[in-house]
């Protein structure tokens, strides 16, 4: 390490000398700009049909579509609900254009398929 100090700590990089927003992480729009890219590809690849690809984006995404699940429908279906949500992203996957980020579009496929299976299940108990 440098004893420069305006070198970022462990990166042997100069700073414009102005303080960073939080020491010893990069800001948020450095995150933000790589982020996307790595997804972007892995839905490329998903779409292609590559499962370590999709697996990335399963794992990426799981936690969030469960706590929607679970808010949705309640704790005894999520299981299910969950993993029929990833079954209908990975057949839909060619039809995302890309106009919104993945996660929205994931999202949005999520409700949907909540939404009905909700709606099924309360005709059903009719």
């Amino acid at each position: 390490m440098t004893s420069d100090s305006n070198a970022l700590p462990g990166k042997g990089i100069q700073s414009s000398g102005s303080k960073l927003p939080s020491e010893g992480k990069p800001p948020m729009t450095a995150v933000a700009t790589v982020m996307p890219n790595a997804e972007q590809r892995d839905v490329t690849l998903a779409a292609r049909g590559d499962a370590e690809a999709f697996a990335r984006l399963y794992r990426t995404h799981v936690a969030r579509v469960n706590s929607l699940a679970r808010w949705l429908l309640g704790s005894d279906e999520v299981d299910d609900a969950v993993q029929e949500v990833f079954i209908r992203v990975w057949q839909k996957l060619g039809t995302f254009s890309g106009q919104s980020a993945f996660g929205t579009w994931l999202h949005r496929v999520a409700v949907n398929h909540l939404l009905r299976r909700r709606q099924r299940r309360a005709t059903h108990w009719l």
